[in-house]
């Protein structure tokens, strides 16, 4: 069975989650905290993430994102790595400057060439 995260299920679930009176440790066990969140149990509700917690119908649980959970010191960003296939260099750095020299920098991605006259480059976020 996959698990389903927490903060994507329903209120429904939520409800039927505390008439069955599961325990924390069912809910740990059997759903997941967002992939970015980088908080040891998340789930458990005194010792994790109040907000993953928030059971209320309205609650903070509701409203987890990944650009809202930015700003928490668990946040974590996973590395990611592109390629991009260009017929040049200069197609390449077309590509590349989509981005704002601001954003790249903020957000830390670096630009590579592998190897010189590469037809590949890379970046990533780290």
């Amino acid at each position: 069975m996959m698990k389903k995260y927490f903060h994507e299920i329903s209120q429904k679930e939520i409800e039927k989650l505390i008439k069955e009176k599961k325990t924390v440790r069912y809910v740990i066990d059997n759903y997941k905290q967002p992939d970015w969140c980088g908080y040891h149990e998340a789930l458990h509700p005194t010792f994790g993430c109040w907000s993953l917690c928030d059971t209320s119908p309205k609650g903070s649980r509701t409203m987890i994102s990944f650009n809202g959970c930015s700003t928490c010191p668990e946040f974590k960003i996973k590395r990611y790595e592109w390629i991009f296939m260009c017929l040049s260099e200069k197609d390449a750095l077309k590509v590349i400057k989509l981005f704002s020299e601001d954003y790249l920098e903020k957000e830390c991605i670096k630009i590579n060439t592998i190897g010189s006259n590469s037809k590949y480059f890379k970046y990533f976020i780290s």
